[in-house]
């Protein structure tokens, strides 16, 4: 029995030690955060021409750091996040340097009992939509007729497809 003893006398220790070490890197990191949390004052070059005034920490600046923290987080919120990395090109892309649009017919699609589809870049379209700024007036065999400012454009349909 003597053997079991020694056993949990060395599991305690085992488990003191570990308390030991955990209890100071909690205060370790807890002090690191308090750093954090100071508030520091700016003191900004002051020509020699004139007498910098003395740098004096406002009496409410750890109150205002909340506030601060929360303005900061709303700014980002209602920042643009740029470009949606799941969402598809668009369906018209620019020509550099001109001003119109670049519209390729990639598919046509007429089936019996249904309405006739065309794909054109990567927007599926059929008569009465609006693609590239365009209304799509009439889907055939092999092309497309789209119409803009009382113009009408053709777009076929290329070899092969």
């Amino acid at each position: 029995m003597l053997g079991g003893d020694r056993k949990q006398q060395v599991e305690l220790v085992v488990i003191a030690v570990g308390l030991v070490v955990f209890v100071g890197v909690l205060h370790t990191n807890l002090k690191g955060a308090k750093k954090k949390l100071s508030p520091k004052v700016a003191v900004e070059s002051v020509p020699s021409a004139e007498k910098a005034p003395a740098a004096v920490p406002a009496a409410d600046a750890p109150a205002s750091r909340p506030k601060d923290l929360l303005k900061k987080q709303q700014e980002a919120f209602e920042r643009p996040l740029g470009r949606d990395p799941f969402a598809l090109p668009s369906a018209d892309r620019k020509i550099s340097g001109t001003g119109s649009m670049l519209l390729i017919l990639k598919g046509v699609s007429i089936k019996a009992g249904s309405e006739p589809l065309a794909l054109i870049d990567r927007a599926i379209v059929r008569k009465g939509d609006t693609v590239g700024g365009a209304k799509v007036v009439e889907i055939g065999g092999n092309y497309v007729i789209l119409e803009k400012g009382g113009r009408k454009l053709r777009l076929e349909l290329e070899k092969g497809r």
